[in-house]
């Protein structure tokens, strides 16, 4: 089949409407992978894979220029075709792999057909250092005269338009009035031929003219290829990951005797090489490669999850764990081994130290071995290995720096649980007392009936000017209005947050009072005048976190859409800050995410938590 490099591909859309003109590149974004910069990529910049679960089609994104790749080396305007596989598959997890000749391959499970599709990229680099695609061509089309009336319509100007046609097989059909197409792999379109018989379909990338008379059911056939190949690996593909040394794919895949297998597929030939072997009872359902080559699969049904080293006889071990996870992160080193995981349907996030072998409490004040509450449903989980600096400071107010987790959550926000603490990395002043309310003045609460001579207040502390000490580890303290209420009977204050609900002791007068998981802390000072019944005081809580809800540019407000991120992808940026002749290079992590409830990709700085570019 005949290659031509990236920046010709343009020239097969001449006469065409121009397909990069579209509204919106995605239609639910679903997964992603990205080609780091190394000796392998043909590109001198990291580069992005994003697919749809709707359209078949994968997008190509230059990451660090924060845009879709260009087709013209030359040139930024027209963004790169994106890789077609028909646009009536349904494409879930994608990996890419880079197998050291200048070439890019992605693989990606569809469920429509329950196959394996493989997709090239870059078929090989030219002399120039070009990087070249496969052509899209196209068959002549041959006429079926379905009744032997004797029409003999003309079909012309076929073309069929890379990124958009796929390999399939195609029928042009008359329907007594117009003609419509039907892909094998990507059904039937929505177009027909207008009053001139011109025909013109990006879903299934073809456009043509039909002249001449027709009867119903007669009809032209011909196939379009652009090089990708479905791979029958034996049942349904639901997850893909690529080995760090590009040496292995990872694949769950459900099988009709089996619901979820984990085998490995060569990335050479995207042939099943063979099955690791798990328990029966086993589920895996998602996976993640740590940085030494070790592959960490969540177990959706046994309480564990699962470790493995590749080689001629796996080394499979299981880590026992209070019930089935959904997602899962490590993070290893020499100075700590740690995986995080989110239980199945659970909205916490646990923290297992593969040293001891054993979950770490998150929370001391709370009886037991606690996670952290997310208060919301966890979309994902993704390892950001390379240290980052955080907006927090320590006691001597220098800088922490360190790795983390990133944390997608369904109520459209992500947060990054550190290393090292345990805790969700906060903003640059913590949790802390806000105004949920209108305030005693000078004081971070309020009091009704409001102003009364000799009445209780809330003891001021000692080292700030607020009266409510907030838990600094991240995560516990979340963003709340707390209501303190007196009851007569009782002799107490019953505690009750918005969302924390009504704690299970009440506060007393002169004793210091600390919330059921220790989110808050204050001192009831007894005044002169004895607490009469209904009496309240009121304080709201920020959180303090870093967080990622949309904000592009730290005003606070939401800038883009962030409604359902899904699974979080870390990758490293390597740039220099300046074109003067001492450049600064800066090295350091980014964190990808499909927003499928936005129909977009967010590339996020997870030093400042803010969108930096918005994939559309």
């Amino acid at each position: 089949m005949a290659r031509q490099p990236l920046s010709l591909l343009v020239l097969a859309l001449m006469g065409c409407p121009n397909p990069n003109e579209w509204d919106g590149t995605f239609d639910v974004p679903q997964a992603l992978d990205v080609v780091p910069v190394s000796d392998a990529s043909p590109f001198k910049e990291p580069i992005g894979y994003a697919a749809s679960l709707h359209g078949g089609r994968i997008a190509i994104m230059n990451l660090r220029e924060g845009r879709f790749l260009a087709d013209s080396p030359t040139s930024s305007i027209v963004r790169a075709s994106p890789l077609a596989a028909g646009n009536s598959r349904v494409l879930g997890s994608i990996a890419a792999v880079t197998p050291g000749d200048g070439t890019i391959t992605v693989y990606a499970a569809d469920r429509a057909f329950s196959t394996l599709v493989r997709l090239p990229h870059v078929v090989a680099v030219s002399e120039s250092g070009i990087p070249e695609r496969t052509e899209t061509t196209i068959t002549e089309p041959e006429f079926v005269d379905a009744d032997g009336s004797g029409d003999a319509p003309r079909l012309t100007e076929l073309r069929a338009l890379t990124g958009f046609a796929a390999t399939e097989d195609w029928t042009v059909e008359y329907d007594g009035n117009e003609w419509f197409a039907v892909g094998s792999r990507s059904g039937r379109t929505e177009a027909r031929t207008d009053e001139d018989g011109e025909f013109y379909d990006t879903d299934g990338g073809l456009s043509f003219t039909v002249a001449g008379t027709a009867t119903t059911g007669d009809h032209f056939t011909m196939s379009t290829d652009n090089g990708s190949t479905e791979i029958d690996v034996g049942g349904v593909p639901l997850h893909l990951a690529t080995s760090p040394d590009q040496s292995t794919i990872a694949m769950i895949l459900s099988r009709a005797d089996d619901p979820a297998v984990l085998v490995w597929l060569d990335p050479m030939t995207g042939q099943v090489d063979k099955d690791v072997v798990l328990p029966a009872d086993a589920t895996p359902v998602r996976m993640t490669w740590s940085g030494d080559g070790r592959l960490f699969v969540a177990d959706g049904s046994r309480s564990s999850f699962w470790e493995i080293v590749p080689g001629e006889d796996d080394t499979v071990i299981e880590h026992v764990l209070p019930w089935p996870v959904s997602d899962i992160a490590p993070l290893l080193g020499p100075d700590s081994n740690t995986v995080t995981v989110a239980p199945l349907s659970g909205t916490s996030v646990w923290v297992y130290d593969m040293d001891a072998g054993a979950l770490r409490d998150l929370n001391s004040l709370e009886a037991g071995v606690n996670g952290l509450e997310m208060h919301s449903l966890i979309r994902g989980l993704g390892s950001i290995e390379q240290p980052f600096l955080w907006p927090e400071v320590n006691d001597d107010q220098v800088g922490l720096r360190g790795r983390a987790v990133a944390i997608s959550l369904h109520r459209g926000a992500m947060v990054f649980l550190g290393e090292d603490t345990g805790c969700l990395i906060r903003d640059g002043l913590g949790p802390r007392t806000s105004a949920s309310t209108t305030l005693t003045a000078g004081l971070d609460y309020s009091f009704a009936p409001g102003d009364i001579d000799g009445g209780p207040e809330l003891q001021p502390n000692s080292t700030n000017t607020r009266s409510v000490v907030v838990n600094r580890c991240g995560g516990i303290a979340i963003n709340e209005t707390w209501n303190l209420r007196y009851d007569a009977n009782q002799t107490g204050w019953i505690v009750e947050g918005t969302v924390s609900g009504v704690q299970d002791s009440l506060a007393y007068e002169d004793r210091r009072y600390v919330s059921d998981n220790g989110a808050v802390s204050f001192v009831i000072q007894s005044g002169i005048r004895p607490s009469e019944d209904g009496w309240q005081f009121q304080f709201g809580v920020n959180s303090g976190l870093l967080g990622v809800t949309g904000d592009s540019t730290g005003d606070g407000t939401r800038d883009v859409s962030f409604s359902l991120p899904g699974d979080p992808m870390a990758y490293r940026e390597v740039k220099t800050l300046t074109d003067n002749l001492w450049q600064p290079v800066v090295d350091q992590p980014y964190v990808l995410v499909p927003v499928s409830g936005s129909d977009l990709v967010a590339k996020i700085d997870p030093l400042t938590g803010f969108v930096e570019v918005a994939f559309w």
